[in-house]
């Protein structure tokens, strides 16, 4: 199911078809997220998505797959 949905993707040019190199997620490395229409600022590692970060925060934002590839949490 999920090489489907990576397929999808990339054949819906939501993906690099071909990346240079992959990237490894630093799990030390935080940014910060501001959702701006509802308020909340909080922080985030590499490997949260912005989708886990705003769930954490208790914002409902619709979502299917939970990793971006459906689309369906895209606002």
């Amino acid at each position: 199911m999920a090489a489907a949905m990576l397929a999808d993707a990339r054949a819906r040019g939501l993906l690099d078809p071909d990346p240079i190199h992959d990237v490894v997620p630093d799990e030390t490395t935080e940014a910060e997220v501001i959702f701006a229409r509802s308020g909340p600022v909080r922080t985030g590692r590499e490997t949260n998505t912005v989708l886990q970060i705003a769930k954490d925060a208790g914002l409902w934002i619709p979502s299917s797959c939970n990793f971006g590839l459906c689309c369906t949490c895209r606002i």
